[in-house]
């Protein structure tokens, strides 16, 4: 069975701040936007 838990995978848990990164991108919003400025 296909598990997404890390301690089974070995993948190290992400942090806050890389979870916040990845929802922007899924969400469109600063990574992909129009409005996107260095530093955000």
């Amino acid at each position: 069975d296909f598990s997404l838990l890390p301690e089974e995978n070995g993948i190290p848990e992400r942090t806050d701040e890389e979870l916040m990164h990845l929802g922007e991108g899924i969400s469109g919003g600063v990574r992909y936007g129009p409005d996107s400025q260095p530093g955000h």
